[in-house]
């Protein structure tokens, strides 16, 4: 998780830098959330939702609602 989130502060894991540090909190107490904002808007809302399918042990509805055109 912290290699992606290093990518959008140049690559870098800087522990030093406030904002960094705050993002790895919110990643460790929020994922899903975290990876939405993180996106920077190329997320469409059916990613996060066919996520929370598959990790409620529907894979195949999962799926349909990440490949679904809105």
């Amino acid at each position: 998780m912290e290699n992606l989130i290093a990518k959008s502060y140049g690559g870098k894991k800087d522990y030093s830098n406030p904002a960094f540090k705050m993002t790895i909190v919110c990643a460790t107490d929020c994922p899903l959330r975290t990876v939405v904002i993180n996106a920077n808007g190329s997320m469409t809302d059916a990613v996060p939702e066919g996520m929370l399918e598959i990790v409620n042990g529907h894979l195949m509805r999962g799926i349909r609602k990440m490949l679904a055109r809105k």
